[in-house]
């Protein structure tokens, strides 16, 4: 009961989050154009338009879980991103978003919509996404989760990875960063006197490395099988896609840090992939 409660109030409880800390938590992430080179405003389509005249690449994003911006702002000016769609369940924080001294609604579109609603019927489920994206639906060049998968209940993320993939266009890619098995956040979680499974317990599976935060906010824990499995599953079912997933990348990133404030050096362990939507 208390496990599919924190499930069912997980958009309140990120919603309280950004109550709390409005835009000052998260960092803007001017690391993504040197990690992922898809973004960056170096790419240039060489194909003439019909003057003759050079092409540049247009790429139109969607980021996911985009909360209030933090890896929206350095991509206006260091990529090659064209229009940029972003969506959040949290309310309260695609109104942050929008008050922003960046932001511009002829490139940014932000809406409110949750990924992991309780609907198994996926065209039915996309109507919500059809009428924000318009006609870019299923033309998406590119989908960004950066550190959003992990805060999906384990039994939802699979809808959730079907849903972003029939938005992509084909040739589209999608790009990951998140948390890996054990990073230094998930051992501190074993620290705590409320670490074991317990009434009101930080862990919250017997088996799988899903824990609650002290704000409630959930947090997941991935391998490089189980990133790889969610996006290539649909290769093993012949006949029920007209398109397969192809990895580019998906490697374990492990850096040590040192926490200001303790002293204390940190190895982080984060899940880096890229997954690329191909025709059959």
């Amino acid at each position: 009961f208390w496990v599919e409660k924190l499930k069912k109030e997980a958009p309140r409880n990120w919603d309280i989050f950004y109550k709390t800390h409005s835009n000052h938590f998260f960092k803007d992430r001017n690391w993504t154009t040197q990690v992922f080179e898809v973004l960056k405003d170096k790419e240039l389509d060489l194909s003439l338009d019909e003057k003759g005249e050079d092409l540049i690449t247009k790429k139109v994003l969607l980021e996911v879980g985009c909360g209030v911006g933090n890896f929206i702002w350095p991509l206006l000016e260091n990529s090659n991103v064209n229009k940029i769609y972003c969506f959040d369940f949290s309310p309260r924080a695609i109104e942050i978003l929008k008050r922003h001294e960046k932001f511009d609604s002829n490139r940014i579109k932000p809406f409110v919509y949750d990924l992991t609603a309780d609907d198994y019927d996926l065209d039915k489920t996309n109507q919500n996404l059809t009428q924000n994206l318009g006609s870019d639906f299923g033309s998406i060049d590119l989908i960004s989760c950066i550190f959003v998968l992990s805060a999906i209940p384990p039994d939802k993320i699979q809808l959730a990875v079907k849903r972003l993939v029939s938005v992509l266009k084909p040739g589209g890619e999608i790009i990951i960063r998140d948390y890996a098995i054990n990073d230094a956040s998930q051992l501190r979680f074993h620290s705590k006197k409320s670490s074991s499974y317990s009434t009101h317990p930080s862990k919250l599976s017997k088996s799988l490395p899903f824990y609650r935060r002290s704000d409630s906010t959930l947090t997941y824990f991935f391998n490089i099988d189980e990133i790889s499995n969610l996006f290539c599953e649909s290769n093993n079912n012949d006949g029920d896609h007209d398109y397969i997933i192809k990895t580019l990348e998906c490697q374990i990133i492990k850096r040590s840090l040192i926490n200001r404030k303790s002293q204390i050096d940190l190895d982080r362990h984060f899940i880096q992939a890229r997954f690329k939507k191909l025709k059959k």
